[in-house]
């Protein structure tokens, strides 16, 4: 099978004019500035889409920018051929004929134990190492590896064609994000079919597809030991904030007080002079504004469930509304020291503390709490995030059937443990460094894993497109360059002087 190509570029696309049938005297008199790309110079563009037909002119386009213009371009379906998964045949896994269904959380491995299906006639079967792409839900248009298993009814297996299968699997990766954001989101979101088959790619020499899926293979296996080093960091410290959290609202930090039974679940026991109490006696509780006005440019900050991020207020997707717009009963506006709980949606029952910068705005959606004198609200802002409270209390009920969902009668009887008010301001006097100091740490680690991340996609991205020269290796030594840095040694250097300026 010959695989076809697109029709050789116009005057000013050629870099390597012999590649395309032209001369060098007449590659010398192209003038490439104000060269516009006509659609003649793809064919077959009727009945594509617009988005389909900019995107194939735009892969094109990009030859200016220094990809190589030796590589053919190839739409995708003559590339590779894709099938659909089906609806399981539900086996045991002591059944002859069954396999491994290929869920998402198997293939993420966030389970060990998969589901199987009985591997029929018209079962989709991939092999380990197999091309798979999510067609449906919210990560349509994502690639993945497969396992040997039969492909679930949301996923579709992508065999080669007349290409080198590894490259094939680099190559869909370097072009994912076009492919992700041409997905079609009526209903459930799914691939856009249409625009895949008509997605033009850069196809080499088969030894260099070979060569650069093998560089690719090393190179970002790297990338990730150092991401799996990074996200261990990540959890392990993430785990000694709440520990030290937990520790403080149920102990206190006195080494030498005398305990007693707690009688609350997980807190074995307390200091014996600590009371429990149910927030409903020590704050008032209110509802926000459960009809929000028209959002606005500026005005006044109207914080919803997305501006709540564990203890804290944060501006990030942050709305305004109209003073005018407001209606004059059921606004709650925001004092300092109040805490604002969510109580409905995916973040239910996470918590955050209105601090100075936030007073007087409107609380949208969610509830209000407000001590009296007698009460820390930092210290109870700590407790609402202990174990004993978010994970024993408060997350059974927000259970619900629907979506999770939290009422202020329910909030009202979480029990607190509570010491005195010298002592709670003592506790969030010797909590509150410690805490900054590690949220700076966790700022950095995520900082560092955002750019392991950019850096992981850059790389496909270029060398899946030529832009890169691969470096030699010892399966392909004919593809010369200088040799590739050991990432640890290179990631340290980079990513290390990263982390010391975010730090400074």
């Amino acid at each position: 099978m010959t695989i076809p190509r697109t029709k050789p570029f116009k005057a000013g696309f050629a870099r390597n004019p012999t590649a395309f049938g032209r001369d060098s005297s007449q590659a010398r008199n192209d003038k490439i500035q104000g060269a516009t790309l006509k659609q003649s110079v793809i064919p077959s563009l009727r009945g594509i889409s617009p988005k389909a037909q900019k995107h194939t002119r735009n892969n094109v386009y990009l030859h200016r920018k220094g990809f190589k213009s030796a590589w053919n371009g190839v739409r995708f379906k003559y590339l590779a051929d894709v099938r659909k998964g089906r609806l399981p045949y539900t086996a045991e896994s002591s059944s002859g004929d069954a396999l491994p269904y290929l869920s998402m959380e198997y293939l993420r491995g966030q389970t060990d134990e998969p589901s199987f299906a009985a591997a029929r006639e018209d079962s989709v079967v991939a092999e380990d190492g197999d091309s798979l792409l999510l067609w449906d839900g919210a990560n349509a248009g994502e690639f993945l590896r497969a396992r040997r298993g039969v492909v679930s009814s949301t996923a579709a297996l992508v065999s080669p064609r007349e290409v080198d299968g590894e490259f094939l699997y680099w190559t869909c990766k370097g072009h994912e994000r076009y492919v992700r954001a041409e997905t079609v989101v009526m209903g459930i979101p799914h691939v856009n079919g249409e625009f895949l088959d008509n997605l033009v790619l850069r196809v080499p020499p088969i030894s260099t597809q070979k060569a650069i899926a093998h560089y690719l293979c090393r190179e970002t296996a790297r990338i990730d030991d150092l991401i799996a080093e990074k996200e261990k960091m990540l959890k392990l410290l993430e785990e000694k904030r709440t520990a030290l959290i937990s520790r403080a609202v149920t102990k206190g930090i006195d080494p030498n007080v005398r305990m007693r039974p707690s009688g609350v679940e997980l807190v074995r026991s307390i200091p014996e002079h600590w009371k429990i109490i149910r927030l409903k006696h020590l704050a008032e509780i209110y509802y926000g504004l459960s009809q929000p006005p028209e959002y606005r440019n500026d005005g006044i900050a109207f914080v919803r469930a997305t501006n709540v991020k564990r203890g804290r207020i944060v501006a990030e997707g942050l709305v305004f509304v109209e003073e005018a717009d407001l209606p004059s009963s059921r606004v709650i506006r925001l004092h300092e020291g109040d805490i604002i709980v969510v109580r409905s949606g995916a973040y239910t029952g996470d918590s955050g503390l209105v601090t100075k910068e936030w007073r007087r705005s409107v609380a949208g959606y969610d509830m209000v709490l407000r001590f009296g004198a007698s009460v820390e609200p930092e210290f109870v802002q700590y407790a609402l995030l202990s174990p004993y409270v978010l994970n024993y209390q408060i997350d059974p009920l927000c259970i619900r059937a629907a979506q999770p969902h939290l009422n202020a009668e329910e909030l009202g009887d979480v029990a607190i443990l509570l010491p005195s008010r010298q002592e709670q301001q003592a506790i969030v006097d010797f909590v509150r460094p410690i805490l900054a100091e590690m949220d700076d740490l966790i700022v950095v680690l995520r900082d560092s894993l955002r750019l392991l991340g950019e850096r992981r996609t850059t790389l496909v991205s270029a060398a899946v497109t030529g832009r890169i020269d691969i470096p030699a290796t010892p399966d392909y030594p004919e593809f010369g360059g200088r040799a590739a840095l050991p990432l640890a040694a290179e990631g340290r250097a980079e990513y290390g002087s990263a982390m010391v300026k975010n730090k400074h």
